[in-house]
């Protein structure tokens, strides 16, 4: 199977945008839409997050909440369970996807930042 990395959005009536995956940072369900969120923009498309999710790569895009999705490449910091993925977005790890997401990350249990000798 070929994997894309890149898919097209009908964000208009017509009109196909194709989003690189790399470029997306996070996507938040709103109602009825799905805001897909990159550096520069924002898009809004109809598709539902169920959808969003079974054809994002599950390697890169986890779901913590019931209306986000994020992009594991583009985290930052995750402290407890809220999760900073730039300095203009941070969201919270819900219970019911917490398991998942975790299991879902290639994370180390114990450790700790050393410091830099000056």
């Amino acid at each position: 199977m070929n994997k894309k990395n890149y898919i097209f959005v009908k964000c208009k009536k017509g009109v196909l945008k194709k989003i690189l995956l790399n470029d997306i940072t996070h996507i938040v369900a709103d109602r009825d839409y799905c805001k897909i969120f990159t550096p520069s923009k924002m898009f809004y498309t109809n598709a539902t997050m169920k959808t969003l999710f079974e054809i994002l790569p599950n390697d890169s895009f986890l779901q913590c909440s019931r209306s986000i999705i994020v992009n594991v490449d583009k985290i930052e910091t995750i402290n407890n369970r809220s999760i900073f993925i730039n300095s203009d977005f941070s969201t919270t790890i819900t219970n019911t996807y917490k398991k998942a997401f975790f299991s879902g990350l290639n994370c180390l249990t114990t450790g700790y930042e050393a410091r830099k000798n000056s």
